[in-house]
């Protein structure tokens, strides 16, 4: 049997966490949730992911700051793509979350369609 492969998402909000998973699930993936930049950085020390989807704005941290730090070292998931998702985004946050190492950045509410072709360029 082969391993599931795994996204990681980082999302404080209860609900944008549950609906995320459940697509991920159904999409065929190992998902596991943190509620927060410590509790993330807990799961990446451990384990490899292929996706990690990452809320801006967490109550211990931000995502762009957590994104810059996942970058900056050396042996902690350099190959896994980072989304970045908030319903608080403007040109220069973007940029600043492009710049920190993001692959994309996306504007809540994610629709379907796009979560599902991220889901696929995953695999």
């Amino acid at each position: 049997m082969t391993a599931k492969l795994r996204i990681l998402i980082v999302e404080d909000n209860a609900i944008a966490a549950k609906v995320l998973r459940n697509h991920c699930l159904k999409a065929g993936f190992a998902v596991d949730h943190a509620t927060g930049a410590k509790a993330a950085l807990k799961f990446l020390l451990q384990k490899h992911y292929r996706l990690i989807l990452m809320d801006l704005g967490l109550a211990d941290g931000d995502g762009r700051t957590l994104t810059q730090w996942i970058r900056g070292e050396k042996n902690l998931n350099q190959s896994t793509a980072i989304i970045v998702i908030s319903a608080h985004m403007d040109e220069t946050l973007k940029h600043a979350c492009l710049a920190a190492g993001a692959n994309e950045v996306l504007v809540k509410p994610v629709s379907r369609i796009i979560l599902d072709k991220l889901l696929r360029d995953s695999q």
